[in-house]
């Protein structure tokens, strides 16, 4: 008998040191986070006596670890991880600390409304009162996503006429304001309001119009004559 008793106390005397331990992790992770992210250290102890009694293992209908935030809730601040893996203190605490810092903040800094809507939620109230935009997320360097940088779309390769007339780089058609040489223009073909195209090649002469007229017959259709410019 008496050796049955000595050998629980010491096991209970082995088992002191380790739990102090843990204690002592937990008060430097919960102090870390309560610094980050402003809100008291105070308040996330009194929510981790309520929900787990500092029990990092602690899971109950869906409700996990030391703050026991559910793993959906997790993955709205921003955790990429299994639900397993809320059951470690550092994880735990970096989702559940912001969480209840949301909370504070939307109460308006009274620690017992805090509690309260760390509970059962503050969504709606955010939203009532314009807090949305302030609401904080976690933070998880390993498994947050990298944002993918597009690679800049190759340019064309200029054309001749560009690098024989510096001309610009193509653009959509659009209708011509005014006639340049070698662009496209409309002649006044026939009367009625009928028109063809005439084709200028780029030249240093000026192109002009003549119309010839025989009697009884009708208008022929415009010629282009050259004539040299002055």
């Amino acid at each position: 008998m008496f050796s049955r008793l000595t050998l629980v106390a010491a096991l209970v005397c082995s088992a002191l040191p380790a739990a102090a331990n843990d204690r002592a992790t937990i008060d430097a992770l919960v102090a870390q986070h309560a610094t980050t992210h402003g809100v008291p250290k105070s308040l996330v102890h009194r929510v981790i006596r309520r929900e787990s009694g500092y029990n990092p293992r602690a899971s109950s209908r869906g409700h996990l670890g030391l703050m026991q935030i559910r793993h959906d809730t997790a993955r709205g601040m921003g955790y990429r991880g299994s639900a397993a893996g809320l059951l470690d203190a550092g994880t735990n605490l970096a989702y559940g600390v912001p969480y209840l810092a949301n909370a504070y903040n939307v109460a308006g800094g009274n620690p017992d409304r805090a509690v309260s809507l760390y509970s059962r939620g503050y969504y709606y109230e955010a939203k009532r009162r314009g807090l949305l935009g302030q609401l904080r997320t976690g933070a998880q360097a390993s498994t947050a996503p990298m944002t993918a940088v597009a690679a800049p779309s190759p340019q064309e390769p200029p054309s001749l006429l560009s690098v024989l007339f510096g001309a610009a780089p193509a653009q959509a058609a659009e209708p011509a304001q005014e006639s340049v040489a070698g662009s496209e223009t409309l002649a006044d073909d026939k009367p009625k309001g009928r028109y063809r195209r005439v084709r200028q090649a780029p030249s240093r002469q000026q192109s002009v119009t003549v119309v010839q007229r025989r009697p009884g017959r009708p208008p022929a259709r415009a010629v282009a004559a050259e004539v040299p410019a002055r």
